[in-house]
Order: structure tokens, then sequence, then C-alpha cells
């Protein structure tokens, strides 16, 4: 991989810890930098708003006689049928 020389403005007291954090660890404020980089844009894929709470949100009756949104998304979980678990035919 080429290197590239980059210019970056940060505050004094940020370049002295950077260059301290650089020494302890025996690297470079350069090397430093790409990690920072590399960890911070290589995250786990996202997953989506169903597969991460899908099946947790429980409504009270109290929930129901709500007058707000959650009011309607209880009343109208209530009146969904539940599902079964088919079994396929050949």
């Amino acid at each position: 991989m080429s290197k590239t020389k980059l210019t970056l403005s940060v505050e004094e007291s940020t370049v002295r810890k950077a260059k301290a954090a650089g020494k302890r660890s025996g690297k470079s404020v350069s090397e430093l930098f790409t990690e920072a980089v590399e960890r911070s844009t290589s995250q786990a894929p996202r997953r989506s708003w169903s597969a991460k709470w899908g099946g947790t949100l429980t409504f009270t009756d109290a929930d129901l006689l709500r007058d707000d949104r959650v009011g309607r998304m209880a009343r109208k979980v209530r009146t969904k049928p539940t599902r079964t678990n088919k079994v396929k035919r050949a």
C-alpha cells in the first residue's frame, strides 16, 4: 500500500497526547491515526430494526387505553392474528 502525506489541523494538546500515546505503544502518530480510522470504519454490518428488536415489545392492558401512538400500536397488535407454525405440504 502506498502512503500519502496528510495535513490535519488539530489542537496542540491533541498532538501532545498522540505523540505520548505513540511513544508508550512504540507506534508512530501516523500508525495510531490509521488504526483509529480503520476501527471506526470497519464496523460489523448493521442489523435491521426488526432483526434487533423483533419480538421484544410487549404491551399491557393499560397500553390499550392510551390515546397516542403506543396505544394505536397496542390495539393493532392485539387484534392481529398470531402466527402459527404451518406445516408445509409436499
